[in-house]
C-alpha cells in the first residue's frame, strides 16, 4: 500500500518504520548521556500499516524507549552497583512486539527493574520523574509518559503500564485505529479456531 498524506495524517503509515526511527534516536541519546545502550528487538507483524500521525507515534515510542534504556543501563550497566556490570550486547534487551487487526497494539518490555510501588501511582503526573536530574534530553523532566498517553488517546487509544517490581515494565500502547485492509483479511484467531473446530468435529465423528 502506498502512503499518502491528508494534512498531518499519513495513510498507509508503516508502524515498524516509525518505531525504528524512535529506536535509533533513543539509543543515540542513551549512548550520549550514559555511554551505553541496550539492544532492541522488534517482532510481531512488521508489515502493519494504518492511518495515523507518525509524529505522535514517534513521540510515544521515543519516550518509552528512553525510559526503558536509561533504567536498564542504570540497573545493569557501568553506573550500577553491580560488581559485574554488563555492557553493550550483554545488557538485557528491550523487546517491542507489534500486533494488529481491529486495533493495533504495541508492547514494550524491558528489564530495567520496574518502578518503586510508592512512585507508581504518580507516573501519569506531569513533572514527576523517577530519573535523576542532569541527564539532559534522556529523562528527568517528567513530561514524557503523561504526554505520550495523551497522544495515544488522541485517536481513542490508550496506554497501560504493568509494573514488575525489581524486574521491569511491560507497556501496552493501543493506537485506537484498525490495520489497513482489516475488513478483507481473515483474522489469525479465526484461522486457529476454524482448525480447532474441524479437529473437534472430526474426533466427534470417529
Amino acid at each position: 500500500a502506498k502512503s499518502q498524506w491528508v494534512g498531518v495524517v499519513q495513510t498507509g503509515c508503516l508502524i515498524h518504520d516509525v518505531i525504528l526511527d524512535a529506536v535509533e534516536d533513543a539509543r543515540a541519546a542513551c549512548r550520549l548521556h550514559l555511554r551505553d545502550a541496550p539492544s532492541v528487538y522488534i517482532d510481531g507483524f512488521k508489515n502493519i500499516r494504518c492511518s495515523y500521525i507518525p509524529e505522535h507515534l514517534y513521540t510515544i515510542m521515543l519516550e518509552l524507549l528512553k525510559n526503558s534504556m536509561r533504567a536498564t543501563v542504570e540497573l545493569h550497566g557501568r553506573q550500577s552497583n553491580s560488581h559485574e556490570p554488563l555492557f553493550g550486547e550483554s545488557l538485557p534487551p528491550t523487546r517491542i512486539t507489534i500486533c494488529g487487526g481491529q486495533d493495533i497494539i504495541i508492547r514494550v518490555s524491558d528489564r530495567g527493574g520496574g518502578i518503586p510501588p510508592k512512585s507508581f501511582g504518580r507516573i501519569w503526573n506531569f513533572s514527576f520523574s523517577t530519573a535523576p536530574q542532569g541527564i539532559g534530553e534522556l529523562a528527568g523532566f517528567g513530561h514524557g509518559l503523561p504526554l505520550s498517553r495523551r497522544y495515544a488517546r488522541y485517536w481513542g487509544g490508550d496506554m497501560e503500564v504493568f509494573n514488575m517490581e525489581n524486574h521491569g515494565l511491560d507497556v501496552y500502547v493501543r493506537l485506537g485505529v484498525k490495520e489497513d485492509g482489516f475488513e478483507t483479511k481473515e483474522p489469525e484467531w479465526m484461522k486457529r479456531d476454524s482448525v480447532t473446530g474441524e479437529g473437534i468435529e472430526h474426533r466427534t465423528r470417529r
